[in-house]
């Protein structure tokens, strides 16, 4: 696969992975509800990060196809 081909497949599994964590993002409730669903909480924040972070790494590679000079993997890094 080349750059360009990850880049785009990074930022489409992103914007899925964003749809997927909005729709087990639990809503509000009384702390002991919350407390209940801890697991499911900590595994939906998990995943929101872990999409943020292929978004970013997608939108590097298509910035670098547009030769912007942006190493945004730097800050991902730090």
């Amino acid at each position: 696969m080349n750059r360009d081909r990850t880049s785009a497949v990074a930022i489409i599994l992103g914007a899925v992975a964003f749809v997927v964590t909005m729709a087990l993002h639990p809503t509000g409730g009384d702390l002991d509800y919350i407390l209940k669903i801890a697991p499911v909480v900590v595994g939906t924040h998990s995943l929101a990060l872990a999409s943020l972070a292929l978004v970013v790494l997608g939108f590097d590679g298509g910035g670098r196809r547009l030769l912007v000079d942006c190493d945004c993997q730097d800050s991902l890094v730090t």
